[in-house]
């Protein structure tokens, strides 16, 4: 799915990349549903919306990667596409700008995340493992190189997920390749790197995306391959396998499960289904590959991980006809999200627009 957008959703609903435009939206109301839980519903109208199709190159996005909130309500884009980043005021209007697509000062190889950070913006590129600080309205102030060592870099290249610790620290997820058998999962590690980019060390590792050898060569993920999430708030990263209904929360050195209510899934119905789908609607290197993939005994559980402003967890429950990797081309957004404390004890539910992805969730905007 190409990222030409962004939306902004209101009510603890979340800044998302969508279609072609930033939008906010109001909530409209919540009520408790059939099960006793708070279901906070999100309207249908979009309250500001940034981007055109054409026109005015300061509202063109090309590939969405991120984007936050910033102190005085505006909004924050990193477009990926053209290796800039822009903020808007919270009335949608075109502030300021910064960067180019090249290698050297203030500008980015590969534009990957943005985010607010005191009253500046940090900005992540991996293809330079370089953290940029800018004021704002933007202008660079400082710029830091992640530490490479031969402990750091994890099992793979530092571009699979980055995320901001409140001293400055950031987190980063790099993935690699797992064993060379029939079926195998990739390795994820997650290490921290202080505000001058040494390397603090390893937090955890785990599992990414599980592949199957492909016959003339090479792999390709499992149909319902878990799904791995990854992501900070304040002090604390999480960390959600997918394939089981927990989170982990690391904390000054501590590790604690967060147990989510587990998701029923009916394996033979959903392996039925995609096999409809793919015999009739391709691509046809799935159907050529389908025969030798492996069919689960499961289904994985979370296909979706945020922390609100005040340290709720939201998670999706996997859907295997919108999250399974052969369904569609990319991940599907949108659906259904439960919230929970910190402890675990559910919230609410909320429903996402279809198409929908959450980046950030404050007080009550999405």
């Amino acid at each position: 799915m190409r990222r030409d957008g962004l939306e902004v959703t209101r009510r603890t609903v979340a800044l998302c990349v969508l279609a072609a435009s930033v939008t906010v939206i109001v909530s409209c109301s919540e009520s408790p549903t059939s099960s006793g839980r708070v279901e906070w519903r999100v309207a249908e109208v979009p309250e500001l919306s940034i981007g055109e199709l054409d026109g005015d190159v300061s509202y063109l996005f090309q590939s969405v990667e991120d984007a936050d909130f910033l102190p005085d309500g505006g909004v924050v884009v990193a477009d990926g596409g053209r290796s800039v980043i822009r903020t808007f005021d919270s009335t949608g209007s075109f502030v300021s700008e910064f960067g180019r697509a090249g290698e050297g000062p203030e500008e980015f190889q590969h534009l990957r995340n943005v985010w607010t950070l005191g009253d500046s913006v940090v900005a992540w590129d991996p293809g330079s493992r370089r953290l940029t600080w800018l004021a704002v309205p933007l202008s660079p102030s400082r710029a830091v190189t992640l530490e490479r060592s031969d402990e750091a870099s994890g099992v793979g290249s530092l571009d699979a997920a980055v995320g901001a610790l409140t001293d400055g620290t950031v987190a980063i997820a790099s993935l690699g390749l797992g064993s060379s058998g029939e079926v195998a999962a990739d390795l994820l590690s997650i290490e921290t790197f202080g505000a001058d980019g040494a390397y603090l060390g390893r937090v955890l590792t785990g599992t990414g995306l599980t592949r199957f050898r492909v016959e003339g060569g090479g792999s390709a993920p499992i149909p319902f391959s878990p799904l791995p999430r990854f992501t900070t708030h304040g002090s604390t990263i999480y960390y959600a396998d997918g394939s089981t209904p927990t989170v982990t929360a690391l904390s000054a050195g501590s590790a604690d499960t967060i147990a989510l209510a587990r998701v029923e899934h009916d394996v033979d119905a959903a392996w039925t289904r995609l096999a409809e789908r793919v015999q009739s609607q391709g691509p046809e290197f799935f159907a050529d590959m389908l025969p030798s993939a492996p069919r689960p005994d499961s289904l994985p559980q979370v296909a979706g991980l945020l922390v609100d402003a005040v340290g709720r967890i939201w998670t999706k429950g996997y859907a295997p006809s919108s999250d399974g990797l052969w369904a569609r081309a990319g991940v599907e957004y949108g659906g259904e999200w439960n919230v929970v404390d910190a402890q675990g004890t559910p919230v609410a539910t909320v429903r996402m627009p279809r198409g929908f992805r959450p980046l950030r969730v404050a007080d009550d905007l999405v």
